[in-house]
Formats: C-alpha cells, structure tokens, sequence
C-alpha cells in the first residue's frame, strides 16, 4: 500500500537459481515499503507475467510494480517512484531509471531510431516508447483495453532472433502504446542494475575492471 486508497502489488519472475544479493534487497524493499510481491517460477517470461498481470486486474489492485530479479534498489526508491507514479496522472506506465548491461545508456527509448540514444535528463519524468521492467509501475486500468497478448517474442522477417526481433517486454510496449497508453520514465529515481565484470591486471600491474564480454573478446572466446 501507498496510501489508503490505492492498492499496489509488486510482480516479478525468477529463475530457479537467482543471485541471493539482490533478492535479499529486493524482499527489504517490499517488506519495508508494506507492499506485496507476487513471484512466478514458470520458465516462459512472458507468459508468467501476463498471467501475473491479469491476475493483479482479477483481484482489483490499482497499480502493478514489476521487478527483474537483477535490479537493485531501496524502499526509498520504491516509495519515491510510487509518489512521482502518483503526480504524474497522464502518465499509464513509468519506469524507474536504469543503466543498460554492458552500457553507458538508459534502458529506453524515445522514438528517434537512434540506437544507445543519450537522454537530456532534468530531473522530471519524461515520455519514452519503450522502457523496462526493473522497477515499473504500471495502471491496471490502463491493461483492460490493450490487445493480447501483452508480451510475445516475435523472430525477424527471416524467421531468425537476430537484432531486428522483438523480445517480450519491447512487444509488451509497443501493444501499449498502440492502445494510446503513455509510457514515462523517473530519472530521480535511478537504480542499479547488477552485472558481472572480471577484474584483471594489465601489464603494469595495475586493476582494471572490465565487461565480461569485453574480457570474452580480449581473449578471442
């Protein structure tokens, strides 16, 4: 719950085998925030969450807050982004702000075609096309008139799940636009995104730290 009259229910999907460090936040969060989280198991990330959601409608919360496994963030944040959600009344989604895998760049787009496009950030939610689902919140209302399915993985034109595929989740924003929906993003509320990296010395001796795809490719893998 953020307030008296509006119901929230936090939904995310795990592996079987989930890093513990950002679990145990990620419960923290939630029991400290006072709002409930709902986790499927199942092995197809898509179906598991149009079910969570649809669920979430059936059972009449107001808001959806989904979570990735891999976000790392407080109940600080979780309460900051439900405060900005709640000001922000044309708003029917939005999406804490979160750096890309591997990346200098936020996890969204804004239109333009421009891939790892930079963002001009003044501390105000902003319109996107495509987000993420690390810390999002989303209206149920604004689900009841959006086509299914909300998420499908679509292959290229040649049948292959190369760069021009479509993933679940961008599926599931572009559905949501297409029913007139607006998608926004926080950027005071910004949360970290948990990646692996490989800490080398180089040949002075001196640490470094380095994607591990970086490391793959330095080493010919």
């Amino acid at each position: 719950m953020t307030s008296k009259s509006i119901k929230v229910c936090g939904m995310m999907t795990s592996p079987r085998y989930i890093n513990c460090l950002c679990r145990d936040y990620i419960d923290a969060a939630f029991v400290a925030a006072k709002i409930p989280l709902q986790d499927s198991q199942g092995v197809f990330y898509g179906q598991c969450m149009q079910r969570m959601f649809q669920d979430a409608i059936e059972r009449g919360y107001d808001w959806i807050l989904s979570i990735d496994s891999d976000s790392l963030f407080t109940a600080h944040q979780v309460r900051d982004l439900c405060a900005v959600f709640g000001q922000t009344q044309q708003a029917d989604a939005m999406a804490a702000l979160q750096c890309r895998r591997g990346a200098k760049y936020p996890l969204l787009t804004t239109g333009t075609g421009v891939e790892n496009e930079q963002v001009e950030i003044n501390g105000k939610p902003f319109r996107v096309t495509t987000a993420h689902f690390g810390l999002t919140l989303i209206r149920t209302a604004s689900l009841k008139d959006i086509e299914k399915p909300w998420f499908y993985g679509q292959p290229d034109t040649n049948g292959e799940w190369n760069d021009n595929k479509l993933d679940d989740d961008i599926w599931f924003w572009h559905q949501f636009r297409k029913a007139g929906k607006q998608i926004y993003v926080a950027p005071s509320v910004s949360i970290g995104h948990l990646e692996e990296t490989v800490a080398v010395f180089d040949e002075h001796l001196n640490a470094k730290h380095i994607y591990v795809h970086d490391w793959r490719k330095e080493n010919g893998l």
